[in-house]
Formats: C-alpha cells, structure tokens, sequence
C-alpha cells in the first residue's frame, strides 16, 4: 500500500467553517486516501494562531507535522519563529510573500529568519505566486 504526504493544509477558521471538527473528519479521510502525513499551518501569520493549531493537533501526533506561519515584516517574526520552533517543536517555516507584501528574494528581510530555520534544520515551504508582480507596482 502506498503512503503519502500532503505538504499544504491550512488550520483556521474561516466563515462558518470550524478547525477543531474539520481535523476530526480530515484525519478519517487522510486514511480513505491514503495521505499519511500532513505539513499544517495556520491560515494567518499571527504567533496566537500558530500556537491555537499546535494545541488542536496535538491529539494527531502521526499525521499532522507543524509549520510556523510568520511574516518576517513582523519585528518579532525572528524571536516568535525561535520561541515556536523550541517551545512547541514546529518543524518547519511557511513563508507567504505575497499575503506578506514582501519580495522572497529581499535577503535583508529574511535572511535571518532562513538562517534560523536552518539553524534548527527546519524545512521551508514558500507559497509563491503569479500575482507577485504586483508587489512591484
């Protein structure tokens, strides 16, 4: 039987949509579809969220694989990510630049923030876009 990861899922509540109930349900469905594991993160960039999904998950220990969702504008984004990742063992970052407003490749940005990931041998996940043309403008 093959096993498989499905490395984007968000966590959040969004309209009349409810986390805790849809983790549920998506756990009995990742074993129909045989997804294993599961990259998770918050569906906003704020350190409360990103705490709040690490609770929910926790009773999911095999399936779900914690991500922090930071934007690294944030002043705190490089002590929060630090905090996260050793407090509550995230185990990788997920950057948005274009939710962010900011360039992946403005290196004085998130230089630190990588250099942290990679000091902690964290996966990266970047959800680029299309649309980030629109950041120049």
């Amino acid at each position: 039987m093959n096993k498989f990861t499905d490395s984007h899922v968000h966590f959040g509540e969004k309209g009349n949509f409810h986390e805790m109930i849809a983790l549920k349900e998506l756990v009995i469905d990742l074993k129909d579809i045989e997804i294993e594991k599961v990259f998770i993160f918050p569906i906003t960039s704020i350190k409360s969220k990103n705490i709040q999904m690490y609770n929910a998950i926790k009773e999911f220990p095999n399936t779900f694989i914690p991500f922090v969702y930071l934007n690294p504008c944030d002043k705190n984004a490089l002590s929060d990510f630090d905090n996260l990742i050793t407090n509550y063992n995230f185990k990788g970052l997920k950057l948005h630049p274009y939710v962010g407003k900011y360039r992946i490749d403005d290196f004085n940005l998130i230089d630190l923030l990588i250099e942290k990931a990679m000091e902690y041998n964290s996966h990266i996940i970047v959800h680029q876009t299309i649309y980030i043309v629109l950041l120049n403008n």
